[in-house]
């Protein structure tokens, strides 16, 4: 009745450049629910909201039970927002249930990008051979930046000043945290290469930032990558130079 539907719905979450874990929470959900709906109901118009808070409740009653600790509050918000977006696909082919559905923007799409990010998706996946995974996390920070300009009302990458992605940066940070403040520096320098190369961006905005200025955050920005070489090297000398020693002892 409904399984039909899933792999369509799979297929257009990768599409629109979710990620990895969503699709996965996504299908674990949805392939929930439609287990729990069998045998109680006989067309997808008898779904009510009935059905979905009983689905959360057994869910919530066996996490307690067999984890001995009940859902995470973020981590259910994440399965209804998930369960969510399947009934909305589900409304765009047609079939309406009786669970009241808040309409809301896919946040994945940022109006006038779309074909910019599709073409750098596809170089990333063509011509630099990267796996899925780095693919949608290098796209997801140059999506991030592009509804930055629409926020900002930046209305091409010529009028994009250091200012703006001095204060996405520190955005990102304070959202998601320095640690992953160097991948999102690298996200964006990749982004930028690909415009100076692929889409004839005259100048790189993105380099005038990268000058260290007195500021911790500037300071971090700098540090960062170079504390993380730092550390890698100091591993992979103790690594390779114990290998050294010990293939080197009994020639000695």
């Amino acid at each position: 009745m409904l399984e039909e539907h899933l792999l369509p719905f799979l297929a257009l979450l990768r599409e629109r450049r979710y990620g990895i874990a969503t699709i996965r929470t996504c299908r674990k959900v949805v392939c929930e629910f439609l287990v729990f709906l069998e045998g109680r109901i006989g067309r997808p118009e008898e779904i009510t909201l009935d059905h979905w808070l009983g689905y959360f409740g057994i869910r919530s009653r066996l996490s307690s039970h067999l984890r001995e600790r009940t859902l995470a509050p973020g981590y259910e918000k994440q399965c209804r927002n998930d369960l969510n977006l399947f009934l909305r696909y589900l409304v765009t082919k047609g079939i309406q249930t009786k669970i009241p559905l808040r309409q809301k923007k896919d946040l994945r799409a940022v109006p006038g990008y779309e074909d910019l990010l599709t073409r750098y998706e596809r170089f990333l996946r063509e011509h630099r051979g990267l796996k899925f995974k780095t693919i949608n996390r290098l796209v997801d920070d140059a999506n991030r930046l592009c509804r930055k300009m629409v926020e900002t009302k930046v209305e091409s990458w010529d009028a994009l000043t250091p200012d703006v992605l001095y204060e996405h940066l520190r955005a990102e940070a304070q959202k998601l945290g320095y640690v992953a403040l160097s991948h999102a520096q690298s996200a964006l320098r990749s982004f930028f290469r690909y415009l100076v190369r692929a889409e004839g961006l005259e100048g790189n905005p993105f380099a005038a930032i990268l000058t260290p200025t007195p500021d911790v955050f500037n300071q971090s920005l700098m540090a960062g990558p170079l504390i993380i070489l730092y550390e890698l090297g100091i591993i992979s000398a103790r690594l390779f130079g114990r290998r050294a020693r010990v293939t080197a002892a009994p020639a000695a």
